[in-house]
């Protein structure tokens, strides 16, 4: 099953009036909601002291090194309060969006799903005709979204499997990359034995390989 995760909001050192914003509704929130968050590991007064002088810091950047220093300490100690003190909010809210929400933190919720390989496909089916052409149709795989043929004209190689790609060891292998759950080839010499061995694709990567099956080409 996918996960639900919810998180507090993130933000940025490089956007200071944000972080500043963000931590006056933080003390606002928090305030109002005393019983819920009753010992606060950043008392909200401090967290007020250090947004006004963030404030400050951030008008007067531009008035020498000395005034860039305070700045930048201004960010920083603001920064660590607030993650301090969305640990704090963590540790309450155990992942309830809500209780999170009561301190002035926004939360977002992604459902996160690992991306998996597909299972391997079933064998395929071949269909031959009298002249020389060849008919390869194999089963829909659950979360496939494409298929892979690998095609031996005679002698049955090995095949290296890599993530994204897949590499016969002998020259008379022919390789579909992006094939459909249908596919033809044509102009195969009568009476040359074909054997297909069919995998499955996605975003994940290549499926482990499908049962393979020989026909004679007539």
């Amino acid at each position: 099953m996918p996960k639900l995760i919810v998180v507090l909001i993130s933000w940025s050192t490089k956007a200071p009036l944000l972080i500043i914003s963000l931590a006056v509704n933080v003390v606002s929130f928090m305030t109002k909601n005393v019983l819920t968050f009753p010992t606060p590991d950043v008392a909200l007064s401090d967290m007020t002291t250090a947004a006004d002088r963030l404030q400050k810091a951030y008008n007067n950047r531009l008035n020498g090194d000395e005034a860039k220093l305070e700045y930048d300490k201004a960010t920083d100690a603001l920064d660590v309060m607030l993650h301090n003190e969305a640990l704090y909010v963590n540790g309450i809210a155990k992942g309830d969006s809500v209780i999170i929400a009561k301190a002035g933190y926004k939360v977002t919720s992604n459902v996160k799903v690992k991306k998996t390989v597909t299972a391997a496909p079933a064998a395929a089916v071949l269909e031959t005709n009298a002249g020389g052409g060849l008919k390869i149709t194999i089963e829909k795989v659950l979360n496939a979204t494409s298929y892979l043929f690998v095609v031996f004209l005679g002698e049955v190689g090995s095949i290296i499997i890599g993530k994204n790609y897949v590499q016969p060891s002998l020259a008379n292998a022919i390789v579909m990359p992006d094939a459909k759950l249908s596919e033809r080839l044509s102009g195969i010499t009568a009476g040359t034995n074909v054997t297909v061995i069919p995998f499955a694709k996605n975003s994940a990567g290549i499926s482990p390989a499908g049962p393979s099956i020989t026909v004679m080409v007539n």
